[in-house]
């Protein structure tokens, strides 16, 4: 269980607050959640991937997978990709329960996009490669 009050309004450590349906724990919150599992199914979509939420997030960091092809560029961008849609759902879910703020979907997709281009930019692998560019199509900078 993860900790789920406000300073000021306590919360039933029972209940997301990101689908208000079923208790807070890592693996649900960063891949059954309704909420998450909808990033999650955008991001394999955009790699042309089928998808099934694997049992708990360990098993998702363990997975090899190659979202964006085998170069450098693809599979440092799939780890940026991975780790910046934890990140925004962390983030996201602390704004709920701390800032009573609360964002929809399409603005945390596009913060995930924005921290990934982000960090692969700021990669070896992307030197050169201008921040827009990486933001604007990931499969084509990531296609030798």
């Amino acid at each position: 269980m993860l900790q789920v009050r406000r300073p000021y309004k306590a919360l039933s450590p029972d209940i997301c607050i990101l689908c208000m349906k079923h208790g807070e724990s890592a693996d649900h919150l960063f891949l059954h959640c309704s909420l998450t599992i909808g990033l999650w199914h955008r991001l394999f979509q955009l790699a042309k991937m089928d998808w099934v939420p694997p049992r708990s997030i360990y098993d998702m960091m363990s997975i090899n997978f190659k979202g964006f092809g085998n170069s450098k560029r693809g599979i440092v961008l799939w780890q940026a990709a991975s780790i910046a849609l934890i990140r925004v759902v962390w983030w996201e879910r602390n704004a709920r329960i701390f800032e009573d703020k609360e964002r929809n979907s399409e603005f945390l997709w596009d913060s995930i996009v924005f921290l990934a281009s982000l960090w692969a930019f700021c990669s070896k692998a992307f030197k050169g490669t201008p921040l827009n560019v990486i933001q604007l199509d990931w499969i084509a900078v990531c296609t030798p």
